[in-house]
């Protein structure tokens, strides 16, 4: 394939704010790594070119430890 679908989480104040996003690997001009993964990670926008709101999904920071604790 030469995309990737990932679901970057953007902290915005006490929330999480996720958002799903395509990777076009064809557009990657240096060499992708995984390790490396936010260097390739577009910064969080809410509306597109068009001035379509982006779809996005927002929960808490408490939230997300407590399923990081969850799942150790």
């Amino acid at each position: 394939a030469n995309f990737l679908c990932c679901w970057p989480l953007y902290r915005v104040g006490g929330d999480v704010v996720v958002q799903q996003q395509l990777l076009m690997l064809d557009g990657i001009r240096e060499s992708f790594s995984f390790e490396r993964l936010e260097d390739f990670v577009d910064p969080r926008e809410s509306i597109d070119e068009e001035g379509n709101a982006i779809s996005e999904w927002t929960t808490t920071i408490h939230d997300v430890r407590c399923f990081l604790n969850l799942n150790k």
